[in-house]
């Protein structure tokens, strides 16, 4: 069990060395980094605004107090904006990869199209347009569950701190770890649900592999470096673990 979750774990530093170690795979980034950007650039801005807002209506709310209370003030204000910092954190940390999972397909099947060909081979199955839009539309589904989800153990975790948490970054681990494995598997002709059947006889290697995903997730900006090594971190995951069982 340990010993599989660290196995998972490790496949997230491999991804992200491979990435970083091959330069002719970062343009296929390009565009998904600047996507990313602008996304953090629109979340800090109404972030900002919202706090601003609350800020000075706090203020127009205290304006009242005594003199010797006017550090008050300031210090809910300070801690306005020290929550909506947070909030920011949270929101994008699963907005990224809530929008990876809707849209991935169509930033990152290059990429992982590069790689594998480079080291698997060519592409095994042929993909019509049909079989594309299918799994599209399998990817935009997984990612609105997730996104689901989230909200439902966000809101448990409100209420049952520590157990909450727990609770919620296991589950979005799990779902995390398959989100990044899904550009190889749809490579390889591997739907959602048959990679969901896969992933069963592997679930502590998905874990680690999610729950270390989850966690870089959360740092600031973190998204832009580590995104496009979690997807080749999938791409060696599923070659090496999962493609035998679908």
């Amino acid at each position: 069990m340990i010993r599989d979750f660290m196995k998972g774990l490790s496949y997230t530093a491999c991804g992200i060395r491979i990435f970083f170690h091959d330069r002719e795979s970062w343009k296929y980034a390009l565009f998904p980094w600047c996507f990313l950007i602008i996304i953090y650039f629109i979340t800090f801005r109404i972030i900002g605004w919202l706090t601003s807002c609350i800020s000075e209506k706090i203020t127009q709310l205290m304006a009242d107090l005594p003199a010797w209370l006017s550090w008050l003030a300031s210090l809910v204000c300070g801690l306005s904006h020290f929550l909506g910092i947070i909030a920011g954190i949270l929101i994008l940390g699963m907005t990224v990869g809530t929008l990876y999972e809707m849209f991935g397909g169509f930033f990152f099947d290059s990429l992982v199209d590069h790689y594998e060909t480079g080291k698997y081979g060519p592409r095994p199955v042929v993909i019509t347009w049909k079989l594309s839009l299918k799994y599209s539309i399998e990817s935009f589904l997984f990612g609105i569950r997730t996104a689901l989800a989230f909200c439902g153990l966000f809101i448990i975790s409100l209420f049952f701190p520590v157990i909450g948490q727990i609770l919620l970054i296991i589950c979005m681990g799990y779902f995390f770890g398959l989100s990044y494995i899904i550009c190889s598997a749809n490579r390889n002709g591997t739907t959602v649900g048959q990679l969901k059947k896969a992933a069963g006889k592997k679930t502590f290697i998905i874990l680690g592999f999610g729950v270390s995903a989850y966690f870089l997730l959360m740092i600031p900006l973190a998204a832009i470096i580590v995104l496009p090594g979690l997807v080749l971190g999938g791409s060696e995951l599923f070659n090496r673990e999962l493609k035998e069982y679908v």
